[in-house]
């Protein structure tokens, strides 16, 4: 079952042979995750937490792996990501016919328009890893844009990284935690200038999905 239609295996020093392949080959070096996955990445398992956030956003085309068969869950999500995922959120896609059309390039200049990404002295940065109190601005100016409410508030008093949390970001940070979209990286620590992985991203566009019933 899943989304093999042929063998895939690891080859690796053991006994064994496989015609055309040189050298000792294991084909039983599967995993069930793999095998059962409705996800074309060797590196997303069934039994990953952010699987089924991986998942949704990419059965509904708005996340892609960084091959045809990687999606690097642990990498660090740039800058350009979020915004393409909430450009095509927002029902647009990248025109085919824009020759030197880079693969962000429609989403930056949306998301410029819309007021959600204003980069810094005219720079957007596209291809800096993302932090987590930037992601949450970026959310909170999208949901503020489709008019969604944005009135929540969660005290952060708990985290005693609490004054790391620049005053630019401060009240998208409370809005995220209020609305279960940011979870501290411990019961004390919200860690608000550490970057956001590729894994990370999906898990909180899915939860923003969810809180506010976007399909």
């Amino acid at each position: 079952t899943g989304v093999w239609s042929d063998w895939a295996g690891f080859q690796y020093t053991d006994e064994g042979s496989v015609s055309g392949v040189s050298g000792d080959a294991d084909l039983d070096y599967y995993t069930s995750a793999v095998l059962t996955s409705d996800l074309p990445f060797l590196d997303v398992q069934t039994s990953d937490w952010f699987y089924k956030d991986v998942l949704r956003l990419y059965r509904k085309q708005l996340m892609n792996g960084i091959s045809a068969d990687e999606f690097a869950p642990y990498a660090g999500a740039v800058r350009a990501a979020p915004i393409t995922i909430l450009y095509r959120l927002d029902g647009f896609t990248a025109f085919k016919d824009v020759t030197g059309s880079i693969w962000y390039t429609d989403a930056v200049l949306w998301a410029k328009q819309a007021g959600i990404a204003m980069g810094t002295n005219d720079y957007f940065y596209p291809n800096r890893v993302i932090s987590r109190e930037e992601l949450c601005v970026f959310l909170y100016r999208y949901a503020d844009y489709r008019s969604y409410d944005v009135t929540k508030r969660a005290d952060l008093s708990k985290y005693t990284d609490e004054s790391d949390v620049a005053d630019w970001a401060l009240s998208e940070v409370e809005w995220a935690v209020a609305m279960d979209l940011l979870d501290g990286t411990t019961d004390t620590m919200l860690s608000p200038t550490a970057n956001v992985s590729r894994a990370d991203l999906a898990v909180m566009i899915d939860r923003f999905m969810t809180v506010y019933d976007v399909s």
